[in-house]
């Protein structure tokens, strides 16, 4: 990360859409953090965009839909931070959450940032040491 933290930083997991429900659909990603320093780990674009082409495949979203994602991503200006420096601090997490998720957990813990989600769930994951502020899925 560069420069110091401070409370306009913001560390970002991307919501997830829900497995066994095909009927919500999203015309467009979730709203920008704006006036803010985003990061997020480097893994990011790989995940949102694994996504993207799965729910493409089971008909939640158009062909339209998720080439306004994929443009969206490329452009969201999130700061992508190399994962081997969170990969000791997510590996003593892989007992209390998915390694993925404690990627994001061990970045928004090592500069102080809060950690931004509408998992609800991520805050009672125990053992992290991060702020989580969880976001109203729209």
């Amino acid at each position: 990360m560069t420069g110091p933290p401070s409370d306009r930083h913001r560390c970002v997991r991307p919501d997830r859409p829900p497995h066994r429900d095909r009927t919500r659909r999203r015309s467009c990603p979730p709203p920008r953090i704006t006036g803010e320093q985003v990061y997020a780990p480097a893994h990011l674009d790989h995940e949102v965009s694994r996504a993207i082409v799965r729910n493409k495949q089971r008909k939640n979203i158009t062909e339209r839909q998720a080439g306004q994602a994929i443009t969206y991503l490329a452009q969201s200006g999130a700061q992508r931070i190399p994962l081997p420096s969170l990969l000791p601090r997510a590996w003593e997490l892989r007992d209390n959450t998915h390694v993925g998720d404690a990627l994001y957990m061990a970045l928004a813990e090592e500069p102080g940032c809060p950690l931004v989600t509408t998992d609800t769930k991520v805050a009672g994951v125990p053992g992290i040491r991060c702020v989580v502020e969880t976001l109203a899925k729209t």
